[in-house]
């Protein structure tokens, strides 16, 4: 008990002791918030729509081109996964299959106009033809 009290008579070891239990009570609490949880899911919540048997649902998507993740196939059909686009002018919905990019020198070298023209053409409305289409928003499911 007498020690006790010598030490709490000596501030720089009273200062020791507190940073002490503050530092085990941080690295505490760091630990228990980020490191004892469960991650979050990879990817992002879509509609996808199955290119042949036209199959629609929502589903957790890391990458839509990985054709080994059984949530980027068909479980119907086995075919081909692609994010569900819908038409403004004729209301027609459809999946794209998203295409391979060019080469990174090929894609350097398009014009400006020509990379717009790329994109447009891989959403373009398979019934009209028309460029004005959207993405089916999940919260319209």
């Amino acid at each position: 008990m007498e020690t006790l009290l010598q030490m709490m008579k000596n501030k720089n070891a009273v200062k020791f002791v507190i940073l002490s239990v503050l530092t085990i009570v941080l690295a505490s609490i760091v630990y228990v918030d980020y490191f004892s949880r469960t991650p979050p899911p990879e990817g992002a919540l879509r509609v996808v729509k199955c290119s042949g048997c036209g199959d629609q649902g929502v589903k957790m998507i890391k990458d839509i081109n990985d054709r080994r993740d059984p949530k980027c196939i068909c479980e119907k059909c086995k075919k081909p996964l692609g994010y569900a686009f819908k038409c403004d002018n004729c209301d027609f919905e459809y999946p794209v299959i998203p295409v391979e990019k060019p080469p990174a020198g090929e894609m350097a070298k398009m014009k400006t106009m020509a990379k717009f023209t790329y994109v447009l053409q891989e959403r373009k409305c398979p019934n009209c033809g028309s460029v004005s289409t959207t993405p089916i928003s999940v919260e319209k499911k």
